[in-house]
């Protein structure tokens, strides 16, 4: 049992946010478990395939943060398709106890792991992979099942039943007798119901018992409405919190729509700033879409004065010539330590609401290159999944790698690290025991002398395994694959000459298209020579 006042206070919330961002954030699940069903064959003569193709759109539910259940037990089913097999069948088998069989497939794993493990440290088989298995093939009767999340659900909608660590069976009896109660108490809302069924496509499982709907519940109580009175507080926080331009949406579009107001770089400081989210730091902006931090603060101080200027309204009365300026723009507050920069400032409501009328689509979100800088290079980033992931990383957020390791010694081809220019493309790598293509990235600043950035620009639906690469003659010289102990590789083409006389014609060629700078070629079987 829980509190049902609780249960409709958390979808009052669920369903004001269910069509703007909750469906399309989370649309994937519905999806998974459609395309699990039209390819699940548990007697395909090729299982590893079969397996890995079903699982192909689980995305983050089975590959997360030091988390590869999806990607081992594949490569257990390569090594040993029977045996895998014979596991899948038994996990399925409904007449016997559901944690018996979980515990079954997590005791297997164990033995496979000592066989076929390759020295990895653990086969990521447990409770939530194995329940994640169980819904696709079950999705009218079973749940995802995690610790926290389950726990953090029990706790807001103060539940009777409680969940330990370490009790592992008792915890997913009492899970699925919860979630079970949550879906009944789900099908009686049929408000929720009717806004559900107006979103669903054919690409998606129709969840006629509302299980995953329940999943999705689960979800949204565990990451936003648990953190509600922890976002009411932070955007108490905001400063100023009594001062007002009192411009209102109107005012602000005539004046976006004056170029003595807001200039072309006036118009990137705000399309990037609601690109970024609407709130970001100079820093942020910087490091994502190009110029320096000064750009979007000097810019946002002397945009704020013409604003002043040209309407009279009234200024905030502080000590700083600084802090008299930018909040008509924005309010702001200090960053915290995992975000980069020192203050964030947050687009005030009716501005946003102004730039969401007008047309940006002439102004430029990204920095261009500068002449002679178009060309961009190509580079290799490997990520070690045991520290971290590609797939962790949201397409459009930016990330940082050092240039140095924990000990302060340099990077292996630190040349690497100095040489990536802003705009060029990474492709991102995961080693053991991923071992995948798994990312398409951007660095989107130069090294600052402690870190380069990139930004996450793709991740691949079908990432492409290292035993495919490795089998490309095509890639035989590639700078990976000649040592790959590192972290940044360049990536450079292989060009075969129909005229072998007309070597130096070429070079020179390319001499001109390249500004002139270096330029490696490779002869077949006499190594690199440097031009």
């Amino acid at each position: 049992m829980f509190d049902q006042f609780r249960l409709k206070d958390v979808l009052a919330h669920y369903k004001q946010n269910f069509v703007s961002t909750q469906w399309g954030n989370e649309k994937y699940k519905w999806e998974a478990v459609k395309w699990f069903q039209d390819n699940w064959d548990v007697n395909a003569q090729n299982f590893p395939e079969m397996l890995n193709r079903s699982l192909d759109k689980t995305f983050n539910l089975l590959a997360s943060s030091n988390n590869f259940p999806k990607g081992m037990i594949v490569g257990f089913a390569k090594a040993a398709p029977e045996e895998v097999r014979a596991m899948f069948i038994a996990l399925f088998d409904e007449s016997k106890d559901v944690y018996e069989r979980m515990n079954a497939f997590k005791l297997q794993s164990s033995i496979l792991l000592e066989k076929y493990g390759n020295g990895a440290a653990q086969h990521y088989q447990y409770e939530n992979a194995i329940s994640t298995y169980l819904w696709l093939r079950y999705p009218d009767k079973y749940y995802i099942y995690k610790f926290g999340e389950v726990k953090t659900v029990a706790n807001e909608l103060e539940a009777e039943y409680h969940f330990k660590k370490g009790a592992y069976a008792d915890n997913i009896r009492n899970f699925l007798k919860l979630y079970d109660e949550i879906s009944l108490a789900l099908k009686e809302d049929k408000e929720l119901v009717n806004l559900f069924q107006s979103q669903m496509t054919d690409t998606c499982y129709p969840d006629p018992e509302l299980k995953t709907l329940t999943i999705d519940v689960g979800f949204y109580i565990s990451r936003y409405y648990s953190q509600k009175d922890t976002a009411a507080q932070e955007e108490a926080e905001w400063f100023p919190a009594t001062y007002s331009p009192g411009i209102t949406v109107d005012e602000w579009i005539k004046l976006l729509n004056d170029s003595e107001v807001f200039t072309t770089a006036s118009l990137e400081i705000m399309k990037r700033m609601k690109d970024y989210g609407g709130q970001a730091t100079c820093k942020q902006l910087s490091v994502k879409y190009g110029q320096s931090s000064n750009f979007y603060n000097a810019g946002s101080s002397t945009l704020a004065k013409r604003i002043a200027d040209k309407t009279g309204c009234p200024l905030m009365e502080v000590d700083t010539e600084n802090s008299k300026w930018w909040p008509i723009l924005y309010v702001g507050r200090s960053a915290t330590k995992d975000e980069q920069g020192s203050y964030i400032w947050k687009l005030r409501d009716e501005l946003s609401e102004a730039l969401d009328k007008i047309d940006l689509s002439e102004i430029e979100l990204y920095v261009k290159a500068a002449p002679g800088e178009e060309d961009r290079g190509y580079w290799w980033l490997n990520a070690n999944p045991k520290i971290w992931s590609f797939t962790d990383i949201a397409v459009g957020e930016v990330q940082s790698y050092t240039l140095y390791n924990e000990n302060g010694n340099k990077r292996r081809i630190f040349q690497n690290f100095l040489d990536a220019k802003a705009g060029d493309m990474i492709i991102g790598y995961e080693s053991n025991p991923v071992k995948q293509i798994v990312a398409i990235g951007r660095v989107s600043a130069e090294q600052d002398g402690e870190k380069l950035f990139f930004e996450k620009v793709e991740g691949l639906t079908s990432p492409i395994d290292y035993v495919t690469l490795r089998g490309c003659p095509e890639l035989d010289r590639m700078e990976y694959f000649q040592n790959p102990q590192g972290s940044l590789f360049k990536l450079t083409y292989q060009i075969t000459l129909r005229d072998a006389r007309k070597e130096k014609e070429f070079i020179d060629k390319l001499r001109e298209r390249n500004g002139n700078l270096e330029i490696t070629c490779a002869r077949p079987g006499n190594g690199n020579v440097e031009i």
